[in-house]
């Protein structure tokens, strides 16, 4: 089992985990949704999507800075840039 699902919770772990698509978590703040997306992205390239082929999508630009730094810290090589924005510089 990937130490990515380490201390998570049963929702947070099905987020994760999730086996079908695009998914969307929708929660109330300190509920865990930034460490559980963020989990989720290094989960897929764990599992073999390259990370280029991930969209990951915040509310706020801080948000997303967020996301972005946690998602380097997880993941084993560098990459140039990753697919998180907000939903408005995304759209």
């Amino acid at each position: 089992m990937s130490i990515l699902l380490d201390g998570l919770n049963a929702t947070q772990r099905a987020v994760v985990t999730h086996s079908g698509g695009p998914l969307v978590v929708v929660a109330g703040p300190g509920t865990g949704k930034t460490r559980a997306l963020t989990d989720r992205f290094a989960w897929l390239v764990e599992q073999g999507t390259s990370a280029d082929c991930i969209l990951a999508l915040a509310s706020s630009e801080p948000a997303a800075a967020q996301m972005r730094e946690r998602i380097e810290v997880l993941l084993d090589a560098p990459y140039e840039e990753l697919n998180v924005f907000t939903f408005q510089s995304f759209c």
